[in-house]
């Protein structure tokens, strides 16, 4: 779920599909990563970002599950960390969608770095 439920499905049914799984997980006893979704750009000059306000709320939402949920789950703020400017560019392929491979190693760090909680027995 993410980048890939923002052309076809409402925000909210996003949040709530991956919330759901979130909720899994916590009640397997284990932790969860929540994930924001990064910006996704389009057109000749990626200036184009035509589902920014999905985006922006379901990440919104994400950060406050994260947040509401810090005893179970941590958050790893992807789309603050690459956002899509000259500065990350090298970090993104041309279609504005998927990063490259420099970027999957960055965002793999990132998620390296994250500090999770230590879950509590349940």
């Amino acid at each position: 779920g993410g980048t890939n439920d923002l052309p076809p499905l409402p925000a909210e049914d996003i949040v709530e599909n991956l919330l759901a799984m979130h909720r899994l997980v916590h009640q397997s006893g284990a932790v969860s990563g929540v994930l924001t979704i990064p910006v996704m750009t389009l057109g000749i000059d990626r200036s184009v970002q035509p589902f920014k306000e999905k985006q922006e709320f379901v990440n919104e939402k994400l950060r406050e599950f994260a947040q509401e949920h810090k005893d179970r789950s941590f958050l790893v703020d992807v789309a603050a960390a690459f956002p899509q400017d000259s500065a990350h560019r090298r970090l993104w392929e041309p279609d504005g969608v998927h990063m490259t491979a420099e970027g999957y190693r960055a965002m793999g760090d990132l998620i390296a770095r994250a500090e999770p909680p230590v879950p509590l027995s349940s």
